[in-house]
């Protein structure tokens, strides 16, 4: 399966963020791939609020456990992470 996934965080929390999704994706398991990433600076969407940084992770999946296990150290580390199949 193939998902937009987006992590948002405040600017404070971006460093921690990024350091456990290269912990994540550095002992990924073989069935899940990252096909695109794309990170905003600036504000992506009306209503997002000012000094957040949103991520878009572009995915492909063969399992849910797959995408659990790069997505649960990153929400541990504080993000806001949403998954659109």
């Amino acid at each position: 399966m193939k998902c937009f996934v987006f992590v948002s965080t405040e600017w404070d929390n971006g460093a921690n963020i990024a350091q456990a999704a290269d912990k994540a994706w550095a002992s990924a398991p073989p069935q899940i791939k990252l096909l695109a990433r794309y990170l905003w600076l600036g504000i992506a969407f009306p209503g997002q609020n000012q000094g957040e940084l949103l991520a878009m992770n572009i995915v492909e999946a063969e399992t849910g456990e797959a995408v659990a296990a790069i997505l649960y150290p990153v929400s541990l580390a504080g993000a806001k992470v949403t998954v659109v199949p």
